[in-house]
């Protein structure tokens, strides 16, 4: 499917997500026990994409972690911060680390809302001017974090107007991504939402919970079901069943949003790969019809 024409120059305001800090001498080894992916590599300036999954080995929470050591900065949607902080308070009884519920507040910004922006390569954070900080995730638009008021500077200075989310998640669906919420919890393994595809699940980092399952099912099995990207004319609900001409159920949608009025609605959807291969076309759901794209993203 042909890539829709980018909105206009702006920043949008990511207005549900926020910031969850592990901070004390054990966070990142703390942390290594229980993320996806390796943050041990954190040194102030890297952005790792990575998961959280139960016990049975599915994903309670993704993230985007960037920080030390000693300082460990994730960045997720609002509704997960409860159950991720209940998921890890047990366990750090025993560690000399503390979870706190950040204050600062997040932009991103598609390569046309700046001039010149400051140079960083995907995966990569840096510090800026007033306190606040770049970061570059490993796909898509890059994010500034900080003060409400320090954001309100910036954008009066680079002459910018915030807009709302939903063109950022757009965006964040056509590059793949699942914005996960708490909607999805527990509702898959990582494979099921392609993280190890995306490099989101480091299988050679060791022990974590629920590794065991994540990686026999990557070295000797194969997923059930993927996180395909898809399109419609009309906004699809969360949860609604996406089934082939026949009336065959294929998966349900998990995301749905659109850039601006008038484009397509971005999909992010959970199908059988086995029910997906020769299914007969045209899709749809009860709102209405989609297009899928049958190439993983």
């Amino acid at each position: 499917m042909d890539a829709h024409r980018q909105p206009p120059a702006k920043a949008f305001r990511l207005e549900h997500f926020t910031l969850l800090h592990l901070e004390g001498a054990d966070a990142a080894a703390f942390f290594q026990g229980y993320g996806t992916c390796d943050t041990r590599r954190l040194d102030g300036t890297q952005a790792l994409e990575g998961a959280l999954c139960n016990r049975q080995g599915q994903v309670l929470a993704t993230f985007l972690a960037w920080g030390t050591a000693e300082a460990l900065t994730l960045r997720l949607h609002e509704t997960l911060v409860a159950p991720v902080s209940a998921f890890l308070e047990p366990y750090l009884r025993f560690a000399k680390c503390a979870l706190r519920t950040g204050e600062a507040r997040g932009l991103a910004l598609p390569p046309n809302a700046l001039g010149a922006p400051p140079p960083l390569a995907p995966g990569a954070t840096a510090p800026a001017a007033d306190g606040l900080t770049w970061v570059q995730p490993p796909a898509g638009d890059r994010e500034l974090w900080g003060e409400d008021a320090a954001l309100a500077r910036f954008c009066e200075s680079a002459g910018i107007e915030p807009g709302p989310e939903r063109p950022w998640l757009a965006r964040t669906l056509a590059a793949g991504r699942l914005p996960f919420t708490a909607d999805h919890s527990e509702q898959d393994v990582p494979q099921g939402f392609n993280l190890d595809r995306t490099g989101a699940v480091d299988f050679k980092k060791g022990c974590y919970l629920g590794q065991e399952i994540v990686a026999r099912l990557h070295y000797r099995g194969q997923p059930k079901r993927r996180l395909y990207l898809g399109e419609s004319t009309a906004p699809l609900a969360v949860g609604e069943a996406v089934r082939d001409s026949s009336g065959n159920t294929l998966g349900t949608v998990l995301a749905c949003a659109a850039e601006e009025a008038g484009a397509p609605y971005r999909l992010a959807l959970s199908l059988s790969v086995k029910a997906l291969e020769g299914a007969p076309g045209p899709f749809t759901t009860d709102t209405g019809p989609l297009t899928i794209d049958p190439n993983l993203p």
